[in-house]
């Protein structure tokens, strides 16, 4: 299992503060405005059957849901317990085998080799510290790990400064926290 980041009291402050206010909405209610969006991003994305998909910021389920209905074998991670739920209430009403947990994308809960593929819609790009899920997804995820490796030294930290930067460039606050005025950010990796 992964090492734990390294968190501060403040940044503990902050994290109880990020969960506290994703679970004072409804954002479920609000995604069903992003659903079509977030359908065409996973269309593109073109994940077989089979697949064993983590989706972490899963929220509600908007791409974890359309994903066990394609049979792929999907876990969804999110900070806010009531997204957790409702995310497995949808998925038991239609019958879907899912498995949804409650925690943090700059800590994911799950060894090495869990995945074959790592996504994020929307949920990730909240995280206060990007550049530790960036660092997360490249030490420990399947491809994202695979293709790092195959990289040499200067490569890989040109990919590892290009996704933090593209993370922070959408990030309007300037307070330690997270505010990015888009409905997705859309980072497709080529060989």
């Amino acid at each position: 299992m992964p090492t734990p980041m390294t968190t501060t009291s403040a940044m503990n402050a902050l994290k109880t503060r990020l969960k506290a206010t994703w679970e004072s909405g409804d954002y479920g209610v609000f995604a069903t405005y992003l659903e079509k969006g977030a359908l065409e991003f996973f269309d593109r994305v073109n994940i077989p059957s089979g697949v064993r998909l983590l989706d972490i910021g899963c929220g509600a389920g908007q791409l974890t849901l359309p994903a066990a209905r394609k049979g792929i074998e999907v876990t969804g991670l999110d900070l806010a317990a009531n997204l957790v739920q409702q995310a497995r209430t949808k998925a038991a009403e239609q019958g879907l085998p899912i498995h949804v947990d409650e925690g943090d994308a700059e800590d994911l809960p799950y060894p090495d080799a869990s995945f074959d593929v790592v996504m994020s819609l929307i949920g990730s790009m909240f995280a206060p510290r990007p550049e530790l899920v960036v660092d997360f997804f490249i030490e420990y995820y399947g491809p994202t790990n695979r293709a790092h490796g195959s990289l040499d030294d200067a490569r890989k930290g040109a990919l590892h400064d290009d996704l933090t930067a593209l993370w922070t460039r959408n990030n309007s606050a300037t307070d330690g926290t997270t505010r990015v005025l888009a409905e997705y950010i859309e980072v497709v990796g080529t060989r």
